[in-house]
Formats: C-alpha cells, structure tokens, sequence
C-alpha cells in the first residue's frame, strides 16, 4: 500500500499586530504526518514520538481534517496515521495547526485530482476546530509559509516575504491551551482601543512590506489582547522592553507562552535570547529556543513510496 509523509512547520500567529489574522513560519520545529493507505474507511491513528496527542480521530486535528477530507470525496479507503510531534503541546507554536495541514498535504496524494487551496484551507481547518477555535492563522502561516494575512471569513490568503529578519522564539516549557487563553478575552472591546490597533495593524503591515523596519518598531504591539494575556507569563515585561531595545519588538506567540522577538541583525537577536534564557532559567524554568530567518517555505510531501 502507499505510504505518504507530510512536514508542516511550526508557526508563530498573531504577530503582536495581526490578531487572528497574522502569522508566519518557523524553520526547525514541525510536525510530521505519515499516512499509510488502508482497505477499509478507518483512521487508525498511532504515535510514534512528542507530547501524548488524542488517539480517536475525531478529537486529533489530524484525524479530524481526514475524516473530512474523506467525507467529502466518498473516499472508500482510509489511513493508517504515524504522528512525530516536533511542536510541543500547548506552546504557541501552531502545533494543532500544523498536524492537520501536514495530514492534509499528505492526503492530497491520494486523490485522483490535486485539491485547491481553499479546499485545502477548508479541511486543515476542520481539523483545528478540534481546539475549540476554527481561526486561519496558523494554518494559513503552515501551509504557504512566509509572514501570511488572512481572512478566516473569506478564506482570502496573502502572503509576504521579509527574508531579512530574525526571529526569536523562546518557549518555557509549560503549556498554556488555547481554549484557556481565550477564556480571559472580552466579547467587546472599546471603540478607541479598536481604532488604535487597527492603526497599528495598517501602518505596520504598510512598513514591513516597504521594508521600513523603524517605523515598524514604532507601532509593533497590541493593546487590547497581549495584556490580558501577558500576566501568565514571567517577567514578560522586561522581556519585552529588552527586545524593543534591541530590536523590533516581541510578543506572545499565539495564545502563549512561547514569546517572539523580532530583529534585524543576529548579534541583537543572539543577545535577546541569551537574556530571556538566563532570566527564565534562574526562575526555574527550562527554555526551548529557535533563532531564524523568517521561513518561507511552507508545509510539503517530503517521503512518498
């Protein structure tokens, strides 16, 4: 029988002025689906390394946007599923996301005809909503890489590519779920504060597609979720004003509690991490920390026999 393995990047949304619609991929963490075609209809889903990950279909973001997928066709066969977690659970690293765009990339080969992209967009996203939330983010950052935009209502995609700067990012190693990070997030939110980050959001976006990283620094925040978020995290204020000085800015990654900073030369970014690492580790926490560029390729077949 054919078997298929899939790489989906770990992703960073949000992006401090992109709330549910900002997001880009990372480089060295994933995850890796490897499907296995089967005679019957079943989704066999089996481990093989990572964070412990739902075994039933319908509750893995994996198995749920296959399950869709094979709705939708009227597929009479199924997979056995094989999933190495690279992206810790509960990170803010899109592990969620990741597991369903590899599926679904790797499902795609299957097919007798290759699937669009809102198709694909559509089921990795009928994964995701095993979390609770059916947001496009993350999957839009997996599957096309680059800094990505996105319309969760439209299923519009666009994409940018800053291959100049650096990314930071830091995870201390506990895990925030997503569903409790929204839990603290108002149904409202003044009419000001809307109007002050949608100020942001443009005029940052305008900057980094002009390559105008000051006036990007100037803007790079977000007032109305980051600080209803930020008390879970340690120190995160001083880790926050370090980056600004040394850098563009940083964030939570997604819901957290991984933090990202932004940088325009390694040296700064190296001494950010250096700082974070050393604050948190004195506090008793253990770090997991990758440094790149900002990837632009996103997820992809890598294995097919």
């Amino acid at each position: 029988m054919k078997t298929v393995t899939a790489f989906a990047p770990a992703t960073v949304a949000n992006v401090a002025i992109g709330f549910d619609c900002m997001g880009y991929a990372l480089k060295d963490h994933g995850d890796l689906i490897r499907l296995e075609q089967i005679s019957d209809r079943n989704i066999l889903i089996e481990q093989e390394t990572g964070d412990s990950v739902p075994l039933d279909p319908s509750l893995n973001t994996a198995g749920a946007a296959l399950l869709s997928l094979q709705q939708a066709f009227g597929l009479d066969f199924g997979w056995k599923v094989n999933i190495k977690k690279g992206i810790p659970m509960g990170s803010g690293w899109g592990g969620s996301a990741a597991s369903a765009v590899a599926a679904v990339v790797a499902a795609e080969t299957f097919l007798p005809h290759p699937l669009t992209s809102d198709q694909k967009l559509l089921f990795a996203l009928d994964g995701e909503a095993v979390t609770g939330a059916r947001h496009l983010d993350n999957v839009a950052a997996a599957f096309f890489g680059g800094v990505t935009l996105c319309d969760s209502r439209t299923k519009v995609v666009q994409t940018i590519e800053v291959p100049e700067l650096i990314s930071v990012c830091i995870h201390p190693r506990f895990s925030i779920l997503t569903s409790e990070s929204r839990s603290v997030l108002p149904q409202t939110v003044l009419f000001q504060d809307a109007i002050e980050q949608l100020s942001r959001s443009l005029v940052g976006l305008t900057s980094l597609i002009q390559r105008d990283f000051f006036a990007l620094k100037k803007v790079f925040g977000d007032q109305m979720v980051e600080p209803l978020r930020a008390p879970q995290i340690p120190s995160f204020e001083k880790i926050q004003k370090w980056a600004q000085e040394l850098g563009i800015g940083a964030s939570l990654s997604g819901s957290g509690p991984t933090v990202f900073g932004w940088f325009t030369d390694l040296s700064s970014a190296h001494s950010w991490r250096d700082q974070v690492v050393e604050l948190w580790e004195n506090e008793g926490l253990k770090t997991q920390v990758e440094v790149c560029t900002l990837n632009q390729k996103g997820a992809r077949v890598i294995y097919e026999e």
